[in-house]
């Protein structure tokens, strides 16, 4: 038996290690293809339309209000909202981090312009109101549990001891007196982990009952990386709008897919070392559709403005993500899901992702915010501006 368990744990090893060595790979021939077609001036169009003016309300915070962010995020990730499988969650965790939103972000569930929905015991919705309610609704995700970790693994701090962004965000704008424009919806999901099976497939459902449709969905995803990808200059914030059309699977990247493949399957019929098992795909799904990129797409742009405004420094690009978040349960409600963290990446941190020691820093963590923050009110403009000319789209 210890044979055995120790064979299954060099096969997860192993293939976690492939997988990541395939997104990584991936990453870097398409972002750097990606950039190599674009002008040098690659955000010029952007920043010299003619945007709609608003009073943006600044991110400023003094250091007792950044204490306070701090505090709120560390009791938050202290929390073991962890995800086994799609029946084995620790639900009494999931009732303190529920607790914990509405002692942390008192100003979010006493608004009147906030609706607040429980759904599937442990996941949460909510609905905040615009001024305009004409004007498309979009919806920010997130999700409340994590996997499983242990100090036995490894890891130099204790792990939950250090996670939030778009409630912080919601409730500085709110305490500053602002009202959206634009309505949108945040959705928490408690099972994404392990599928979103039961939270964000039903808060999909609920949705649907009130009719509601997206100008686009905006979840977890890929980052702004900076000496990751080699022979990239400069930092890039990958924007993962789905497999690239016209491209993704008709170059040498098919080729190696194939070959990984193979590489796996023999992996683990190896590490097996039974030719009596037989290996099968049990279960998968189609990947999403294409979401839109270009100049005139409100979601991307409005996204790509924000990144900017935030992280000025930085070349925006469309990627790819291998991973599936709780967004792909909400192609229906939308045409176009991103999948983008405003979280810098550097070398050595891609080991971290769901792995020993995964971490943020305090100032990126309240860049996060910051960027939540713009983001919201980037959104209240009725519509883009018209394309500035003679500038290469994605």
């Amino acid at each position: 038996m210890a044979g055995r368990a120790g064979r299954c744990r060099a096969l997860r090893s192993s293939i976690k290690t492939l997988l990541w060595a395939s997104l990584f790979m991936f990453l870097s021939v398409f972002t750097i293809a990606s950039l190599r077609t674009l002008s040098l001036d690659v955000n010029v169009g952007l920043q010299l339309a003619d945007w709609e003016k608003i009073d943006l309300i600044a991110f400023n915070v003094s250091q007792q209000q950044r204490d306070e962010l701090l505090a709120n995020f560390k009791e938050a990730i202290r929390i073991p909202t962890v995800s086994y499988s799609p029946t084995d969650l620790n639900t009494t965790a999931l009732r303190e981090f529920s607790g914990l939103l509405t002692r942390a972000f008192p100003a979010v569930f006493a608004s009147r312009l906030v609706q607040h929905q429980v759904v599937a015991e442990h996941s949460h919705l909510l609905r905040v109101q615009g001024s305009r309610p004409h004007l498309l609704p979009y919806m920010l995700l997130a999700h409340i549990d994590v996997v499983p970790a242990s100090e036995a693994d490894g890891w130099d701090a204790p792990p939950f001891s250090a996670q939030e962004g778009i409630l912080q965000a919601l409730e500085y704008l709110l305490l500053k007196g602002y009202t959206p424009r634009r309505g949108f919806y945040i959705g928490l999901g408690h099972d994404e982990e392990v599928y979103g099976l039961n939270g964000a497939v039903n808060t999909v459902r609920v949705l649907k009952q009130r009719g509601v449709q997206l100008s686009f969905v905006l979840d977890e995803g890929l980052l702004v990386v900076d000496g990751v990808i080699k022979g990239l200059q400069g930092p890039a914030a990958l924007l993962e709008d789905n497999p690239m059309p016209m491209l993704f699977g008709q170059g040498p990247e098919r080729g190696t897919f194939e070959h990984l493949a193979h590489k796996v399957l023999d992996l683990v019929k190896s590490t097996i070392g039974d030719q009596r098992v037989k290996v099968d795909l049990v279960d998968g799904f189609d990947p999403l559709p294409v979401s839109s990129y270009n100049e005139t797409t409100f979601g991307f742009q409005i996204l790509k403005k924000t990144i900017l405004d935030v992280f000025p420094q930085v070349t925006v690009a469309p990627g790819i993500c291998v991973g599936n978040t709780d967004s792909r349960h909400y192609k229906d409600l939308t045409t176009d899901i991103y999948r983008f963290a405003p979280i810098w990446a550097k070398p050595g941190d891609s080991q971290r992702i769901h792995g020993i020691n995964e971490r943020i820093s305090k100032k990126n963590y309240e860049d996060m915010v910051g960027f939540y923050v713009t983001l919201i009110q980037n959104c209240d403009i009725k519509e883009l501006p018209a394309a500035h000319t003679g500038v290469h789209e994605f």
